[in-house]
């Protein structure tokens, strides 16, 4: 069975990577993925929580700090140096199809820190700004979600993670972020 999961995720990768291309995206994506892209969107967020929350900032930021440790730690450091799965870069078989749009990661491939990362920082981000702006929540849920699974989609796209990879870290940062923000509102402080 997992043989055949894991055809199926190779299949799945080759059909988006390799068939799915536009020269607009391919332009995009490369751009998209990048942290360093999302600063202006960091600073907006991080500017609304101080304007709304005032002296008591620090709870946040405190829960966003502790989210990105534990969401790049679970990733990063138990999962892909435990399961040890190669890039699709990195998969001899996968060479002819292909079509990589950035340098491929040293690291491994289960799963992916950047859906960890942004499906967990999608799952906060949409939970502080509903609570300080509640007439958005919904706004606030579907576009963090598109975001995360926007820049998720990118990593396959440019050729760097299997949709297993997206699918398992995306599964992985919500479900941190729940227990995270949990915790923040067993505190009193949500």
């Amino acid at each position: 069975m997992l043989a055949e999961l894991i055809a199926w995720d190779q299949q799945l990768f080759t059909t988006i990577n390799g068939g799915w291309h536009s020269p607009f995206l391919d332009q995009i994506f490369p751009i998209w993925r990048e942290k360093t892209t999302w600063i202006p969107l960091y600073l907006l967020i991080l500017t609304s929580l101080i304007y709304k929350r005032k002296r008591k900032v620090w709870q946040p930021l405190l829960l966003l700090g502790l989210g990105l440790l534990l969401f790049d730690t679970f990733s990063s450091q138990l999962l892909k140096k435990n399961v040890m799965r190669l890039r699709p870069c990195r998969t001899t078989s996968l060479q002819k199809e292909l079509h990589l749009l950035v340098t491929c990661g040293s690291g491994y491939s289960f799963t992916s820190s950047h859906a960890t990362n942004h499906f967990g920082l999608a799952y906060l981000f949409a939970q502080l700004l509903s609570t300080d702006y509640k007439a958005y929540k919904t706004y606030f849920w579907i576009g963090f979600l598109l975001w995360a699974f926007s820049i998720a989609y990118g990593q396959l796209y440019v050729g760097v993670h299997f949709p297993l990879d997206l699918l398992c870290g995306a599964f992985l940062g919500l479900s941190l972020s729940a227990v995270l923000y949990w915790g923040y509102k067993r505190l009193g402080w949500g």
